[in-house]
């Protein structure tokens, strides 16, 4: 069996290697409060409003009031480990995991259904997103792509057969397009869910994460540092290693615009010209990160196997 991957995923499942990378007892610096947790395995967050959101183990899924200070477990109809979690608007959101399991609210993340699993299926999604409140996409392993066009109420598998590579993460452009990116240099965009094109980039390894910046340029991120950069929507690319043996598993960007890439063995990279470089800003003890989450443009969120840390920018400028 192939390994599995996602952006905060990989050689085995994105989580797996997160708790293998991840589960070093190295204390972790001063740089960071710890939040919640810490020896909860959070993989995600989201903000929606005032409202922060983390999903992770055992159906957890979290809310804060108070941009993180304290968390509040909600209750969830599964214990599958969740991957991802996306809230459209105030109301809808979406999480995802292992068991091809998808969970949606529509009162703000009050309360949480089943909208689809398959445990015989015994494989994860890795992301989520939606277009608008009836269209949306679910991807994972081995090539997994669900999608509906009725909020989820009924999803569809429209994987093509013959690719049977992860699909790590899945972004919404600026012009409402999906870009997906996975395994093996895969990347794929689609402009209404049903029909999807190939774009080639100059890397065959795993990706796990893709952001479009302010100007429009498109990043990606996987495997040994790479990051991939287009100024003309995936017509031309550059290549570069921005920290060679560290994969980077997650992205984030803040209101200024300041670029965040993070992943193994604790570090966090930062670009503040549209991702033409970046440099370290920062490193938490030994942790694989899994997500980040920028609260103002000088706090951001951590969010690994150890739960949620707050992590200060501007002690590292």
């Amino acid at each position: 069996m192939k390994p599995l991957c996602r952006r905060g995923i990989f050689a085995i499942l994105i989580i797996t290697m997160i708790v293998v990378n991840g589960c070093s007892e190295s204390s972790p610096r001063t740089i960071a409060r710890s939040v919640y947790g810490s020896s909860q395995l959070i993989t995600d967050m989201a903000r929606v409003g005032d409202r922060l959101f983390a999903a992770g183990e055992y159906g957890r899924i979290l809310v804060s009031e108070n941009d993180g200070r304290d968390w509040t477990p909600v209750s969830t109809p599964t214990t599958a480990l969740l991957t991802a979690v996306f809230f459209l608007n105030e109301q809808h959101g979406w999480a995802v995991g292992h068991d091809m399991t998808i969970l949606h609210t529509e009162d703000g993340g009050k309360h949480w259904e089943l909208q689809f699993q398959s445990e015989e299926e015994a494989r994860p999604l890795f992301d989520v997103r939606f277009i608008d409140p009836d269209r949306g996409l679910a991807v994972g392993a081995f090539g997994a792509m669900l999608i509906t066009s009725d909020g989820g109420r009924h999803w569809k598998n429209i994987q093509n057969e013959k690719n049977d590579r992860h699909l790590n993460a899945v972004i919404e452009l600026a012009d409402s397009s999906l870009l997906v990116v996975g395994e093996s240099g895969t990347v794929l965009r689609s402009h209404d869910l049903q029909n999807w094109s190939a774009i080639e980039v100059p890397y065959q390894g795993s990706l796990f994460g893709a952001l479009e910046t302010p100007q429009g340029v498109w990043l990606l991120h996987g495997l040994r540092g790479t990051v991939l950069r287009s100024d003309d929507q995936g017509q031309h690319w550059s290549l570069f290693q921005v920290q060679p043996n560290i994969p980077l598993y997650t992205n984030a960007l803040t209101e200024t615009g300041t670029i965040l890439l993070a992943g193994a063995t604790g570090t966090i990279l930062v670009s503040q010209n549209a991702g033409q470089s970046f440099s370290v800003k920062g490193k938490y003890g030994t942790e694989t990160l899994s997500s980040l989450l920028p609260l103002d443009k000088d706090t951001i969120l951590l969010a690994g196997v150890h739960g949620i840390h707050s992590f200060l920018l501007q002690q590292h400028d």
